[in-house]
C-alpha cells in the first residue's frame, strides 16, 4: 500500500452521487502484466451560501423592492457564470418566482441542463426619510383615487365602515 495524488479533472453537470471511474488508476493486479483495476470516485457536493439546488435547477433567493414587483422591470442576479439581467413582468408585491431556462446545473449524460429559479422576496421601505414624504403620499393619492383597482379590500372595507356611517 501506498499513497499517491492524483488530479481529477470533474466534468461540469455532475451532481451527488454521481460516479467518476478512473480507468487503471485502481488497486494493482499481483501479476505485473495484468492491468491495475479501476478507482470509482463517488461525487459529494458541498452546499453554496447563495444558490440551493433542485434536481439540475439552481434556486436563488432574491430580495427585491415591493415597488419594482408592481411595476416590473430589468433586475440583475447574480449566477455561477457571472452577473445576468432578467426582465421582471409587473404583477403584485407578493413573493413569486421567476424561471430562466436553461441557466440552471449544467447538462451531464442524458441529463438536460437545468432551469435558474429566482424567488423574489418583497421589502417594504423602512421609515423613508422625509423628503420622501411628499413622492409617497403623492403616489398614495394616485392610487387611491382608484382605490377599487389598485386597493380592492381597502375599497371594500372604507366603502362598509366609512362610507356607509
Amino acid at each position: 500500500m501506498q499513497t499517491r495524488h492524483l488530479e481529477v479533472l470533474i466534468p461540469p453537470g455532475v451532481v451527488d452521487d454521481d460516479e467518476l471511474r478512473l480507468a487503471g488508476e485502481g488497486e494493482a493486479h499481483p501479476e505485473p502484466r495484468h492491468r491495475a483495476g479501476d478507482l470509482h470516485l463517488q461525487i459529494r457536493l458541498t452546499s453554496h451560501p447563495l444558490f440551493r439546488r433542485e434536481g439540475r435547477d439552481l434556486v436563488l433567493r432574491r430580495p427585491v423592492s415591493a415597488l419594482r414587483l408592481l411595476i416590473g422591470g430589468t433586475l440583475r442576479v447574480p449566477h455561477p457564470t457571472g452577473v445576468r439581467s432578467i426582465e421582471l413582468e409587473p404583477g403584485l408585491a407578493h413573493p413569486r418566482s421567476l424561471r430562466v431556462p436553461g441557466a440552471g446545473f449544467p447538462a451531464h449524460g442524458r441529463r438536460a441542463r437545468g432551469d435558474l429559479v429566482v424567488e423574489f422576496e418583497p421589502e417594504l421601505p423602512h421609515a423613508p426619510e422625509r423628503s420622501l414624504h411628499g413622492l409617497i403620499d403623492e403616489l398614495d393619492r394616485a392610487l387611491a383615487a382608484r382605490a377599487e383597482h389598485h386597493f380592492p379590500e381597502l375599497a371594500r372595507w372604507e366603502s362598509v365602515w366609512l362610507d356607509e356611517h
